[in-house]
């Protein structure tokens, strides 16, 4: 029988910095136990391991607390025509 979600999270805030400290041969060995473990893809397990805390940003509007998104750097070589305006997606932020 597997774990389940709450389980799943807690083994994962465990490993997490381990795994982010870890050399290369140590990452693979703290992969398959992790994987073993959980029942996580390989793949899936490297993103959660790996991925660093994203800080949220609280502001008041209109007397409500919002958690606001940090803004995302569009990389300069990324073609495309852009949709919106930045303006527009600082008005979405807040949506």
């Amino acid at each position: 029988m597997g774990l389940n979600v709450k389980e799943k999270q807690a083994v994962t805030r465990e490993y997490t910095p381990r795994y982010q400290k870890a050399a290369e041969k140590e990452k693979r060995a703290l992969l398959d136990e992790f994987t073993r473990l959980t029942g996580y893809h390989r793949k899936s397990a490297i993103r959660l391991l790996s991925a660093r805390p994203v800080k949220e940003v609280l502001t008041v509007v209109d007397r409500k607390t919002v958690k606001l998104k940090p803004e995302k750097k569009r990389s300069d070589n990324r073609k495309g025509k852009r949709f919106y305006t930045d303006g527009a997606i600082a008005s979405l932020r807040l949506a």
